[in-house]
C-alpha cells in the first residue's frame, strides 16, 4: 500500500463521520448558501469521492487518470472551504450592519448589467433573486459568487482536459486550472479584507457571534498555507510539490492537515452558534435605528441610509 493509497483510505474513515456531523449542522441552521455549512458538506463529499479515486489510483498504478482527479477534486475542495468562510463572515456583516435589507427585486447598476451577459446573467439573477444582503459587504460576497463558481468550471474543464491523451488538450487543461486557482487566490484576498474589516467591529458583534469571526480568523493563516501548497503544485517545478510523486508529508503538512482543522472547527462552531435567519438581521437592525430615533440622534451615516422596506408583498 501506497502513502497516498494509506491517506485515500484515511480521509474515507474521517470525513463521513464529519459530513454525518454537518447534516446536524445543517438540519439546525438550514440548508442555505448563506450559511456556510452547506459549502462544508460539500467539501466532506468531494474528499470522499477523491479519496475514493485515490484508492483506485493505488490499485492500478499505471493508470494516472484516477490520480489525476484525485488532486483536481482537492483543488476543487478550495473552493468549498472559500465559500463556508464567506458564508460565516456574511452571517457577522449581516448583525452588525447599519442599513435596512433592501427589497429583493432591486438590482444595482453594476448588477443590472451584468444580469444581459449569458450564463453569468443568470447567476446574477439567482443571487439577487434569493439573496438577503443586508450591507454592501453583503452584496459583495454574494456576487464573489460569479468568480467563484467560473474558478470551480475551470478546474473541472481543466481536470478533464489533462485527462486526455492529446499532448495539446494537457496543456490546455493545465492552464485553465492554472487560472482557476488564481480566482480563488483572489477571493482569497477578498475574504481577508472582509474578515479584517469584521475585526474592526468586533465589539459590535452579538456576544453568541463573536466565536464564528475568531474561527474564520484563525482559519485565514490555515488556508493561505493550504493555497501556498497549490500554488507551489501547479506554478513551480519543485518536485516535492509535485501533484504526482511529490512528498507525501509536505502534502499531509501543508494541505491535508489545513483542510482537517477547518473543517473541524467550522463544525464545531456551527453546534455553538443559534440558528441564524434572515428576520434576525433585520429586526437587529431595525431595533437598532429604532433605539437611536428614540434618543433623538441620528447615527446611521448619511452614506448608510436606505428606504424602509414596503409591507406590499415584495
Amino acid at each position: 500500500m501506497t502513502p497516498y493509497e494509506s491517506l485515500s483510505i484515511a480521509d474515507i474513515a474521517i470525513y463521513p463521520l464529519i459530513l454525518l456531523a454537518l447534516i446536524f449542522v445543517l438540519v439546525r441552521h438550514g440548508i442555505s448558501k448563506q450559511s456556510g455549512f452547506i459549502y462544508l458538506a460539500t467539501f466532506c463529499i468531494i474528499r470522499i469521492v477523491g479519496a475514493g479515486f485515490g484508492i483506485a489510483a493505488g490499485k492500478n498504478p499505471r493508470d494516472i487518470t484516477d490520480f489525476i482527479w484525485s488532486a483536481i477534486l482537492g483543488s476543487i475542495g478550495i473552493f468549498s472551504i472559500l465559500g463556508a468562510s464567506l458564508g460565516l463572515v456574511k452571517r457577522v456583516i449581516d448583525k452588525t450592519s447599519t442599513r435596512v435589507p433592501r427589497p429583493l427585486d432591486e438590482r444595482s447598476e453594476i448588477e443590472t448589467v451584468l444580469t444581459y451577459i449569458p450564463v453569468i446573467g443568470l447567476i446574477v439573477r439567482a443571487i439577487t433573486r434569493t439573496g438577503t444582503a443586508v450591507s454592501r459587504r453583503s452584496r459583495f460576497i454574494q456576487l464573489l459568487q460569479l468568480p467563484g463558481t467560473a474558478g470551480l468550471i475551470l478546474c473541472i474543464i481543466g481536470g478533464v482536459n489533462q485527462t486526455s491523451a492529446n499532448v495539446s488538450d494537457q496543456k490546455q487543461g493545465k492552464t485553465l486550472l492554472k487560472a482557476g486557482i488564481l480566482i480563488f487566490l483572489a477571493i482569497y484576498v477578498c475574504l481577508v479584507a472582509l474578515a479584517a474589516k469584521s475585526a474592526t467591529e468586533f465589539n459590535r458583534i452579538p456576544a453568541d457571534e463573536k466565536w464564528i469571526l475568531v474561527v474564520v480568523l484563525a482559519a485565514l493563516p490555515l488556508l493561505a498555507v493550504r493555497l501556498i501548497w497549490t500554488l507551489l503544485a501547479y506554478f513551480s517545478d519543485i518536485q516535492t510539490f509535485a501533484i504526482i510523486g511529490g512528498s507525501i508529508v509536505a502534502r499531509i503538512l501543508m494541505a491535508t492537515l489545513e483542510e482537517f482543522l477547518i473543517v473541524i472547527a467550522f463544525t464545531v462552531v456551527g453546534f455553538m452558534v443559534p440558528r441564524y435567519t434572515y428576520t434576525d438581521a433585520y429586526d437587529t437592525d431595525a431595533t437598532e435605528m429604532k433605539t437611536q430615533e428614540a434618543l433623538g440622534g441620528t447615527a446611521i451615516p448619511e452614506g448608510n441610509r436606505t428606504y424602509q422596506p414596503s409591507n406590499t408583498g415584495r
